[in-house]
């Protein structure tokens, strides 16, 4: 029998041998190509995105600044290429979103797109782009459409790009309706009015506009009177965990550094935060009650967004833990003096807060 390795249909080689002993070729890795890595980067997007839906949390200034009716001029005719519907223009619309959450705190994130190419009734070529988008806001899903627009081809002022540019924001304009910002051009009576308006040159509503809530930002010696206020009543760690889980908090920030934005400003909602809070520390009671000592260490230091490097190195400077070469993360430390360190959970967090901030101070600025 021949020793010669010969190849089978499946690409694996086969040497003919008594034992007929068989040799398989290892999978080859191939790199993921650009293409993929944005698939791959929208789908964990999304997944994010939609399991925040319906947790977006609106002050009530906010929902009254995104409802407030939009002038005349931010309208023109046209809408889906019918003459008898209106739109609201682009730049007013994203003015509206960027007014009341800012520039950064939303995104209109494109999904998919295609077209459908055709013949107009004069022969012409053309083609129907669709985007298909995705709406989020301060990384809440909030709503997800359809835009569409037609490319002519052989308009030599119009491009490709152009009509992907205007469907996309043909989606944006449909998922703004979710959330009540500019639905008066759904609104027969009030369209009516609007090609009355426009007939005559005469307005006949009222000339003078509903001025724009101005949104209230706390200041530093509201913010520490809120945490202090937090403090009293909350676990320290329980609030750490929920102000990251309702996205009060980014990653690696600190309590003392929420964001001055997100500090309620009247006694209606801070009376609301609070109650989340607490129905959010009911809901995880159970489990965290169910944790090691240690566990619960850990649990709090990760909400608070501090590593175990930096706890061990406040620990042991501020003698509450002696240096051991054992200590190489939570669970080697002994469960009485995690359980003991834990009880002081408002002096640890403190402690570690002042530990970061003087490892960021420049060597050559003193302290203030």
């Amino acid at each position: 029998m021949s020793d010669k390795p010969q190849e089978q249909a499946t690409g694996q080689l086969v040497k003919e041998s008594d034992s007929q002993a068989l040799t398989i070729q290892e999978p080859v890795n191939l790199p993921i190509t650009p293409a993929q890595a944005k698939i791959d980067a929208i789908a964990q997007l999304t997944m994010q995105a939609y399991q925040k839906a319906s947790t977006l949390e609106l002050q009530p200034k906010e929902i009254t600044a995104l409802q407030e009716d939009f002038p005349d001029e931010a309208f023109q005719p046209g809408a889906s290429g019918k003459e008898h519907l209106i739109y609201i223009e682009h730049a007013h619309l994203r003015d509206r979103l960027n007014r009341v959450f800012r520039p950064g705190q939303w995104a209109i994130i494109p999904r998919n797109r295609w077209a459908e190419d055709f013949v107009t009734e004069k022969g012409q070529p053309a083609s129907r782009v669709y985007v298909e988008a995705m709406l989020c806001i301060r990384g809440c899903f909030v709503a997800e459409a359809i835009g569409d627009m037609v490319y002519y081809k052989n308009n030599p002022s119009q491009n490709y790009g152009d009509a992907v540019e205007g469907a996309k924001t043909a989606a944006l304009r449909r998922c703004a309706k979710e959330l009540g910002i500019g639905l008066q051009a759904w609104k027969k009576e009030w369209c009516e009015g609007w090609w009355k308006r426009r007939r005559t040159g005469k307005p006949t509503q009222p000339e003078t506009k509903l001025e724009t809530p101005t949104l209230k930002v706390a200041n530093e010696k509201q913010r520490n009177w809120f945490l202090r206020h937090l403090a009293q009543e909350f676990d320290i760690g329980h609030l750490e965990h929920w102000a990251r889980e309702r996205g009060y908090l980014e990653t690696g920030t600190s309590l003392g550094n929420w964001p001055l934005e997100k500090v309620p400003t009247s006694k209606a909602e801070l009376g609301k935060l609070k109650a989340d809070l607490a129905e959010f520390i009911k809901g995880k009671q159970q489990p965290t009650d169910k944790l090691t000592p240690q566990g619960q260490l850990a649990a709090f230091c990760t909400a608070a967004g501090f590593s175990f490097e930096e706890w061990l190195a406040w620990a042991v400077g501020s003698g509450n833990l002696e240096e051991d070469a054992s200590y190489i993360d939570f669970e080697a430390v002994p469960a009485e003096v995690a359980a003991r360190i834990y009880k002081s959970a408002k002096a640890m967090l403190k402690g570690l807060q002042a530990g970061r901030a003087a490892a960021e101070q420049p060597e050559n600025e003193p302290p203030e």
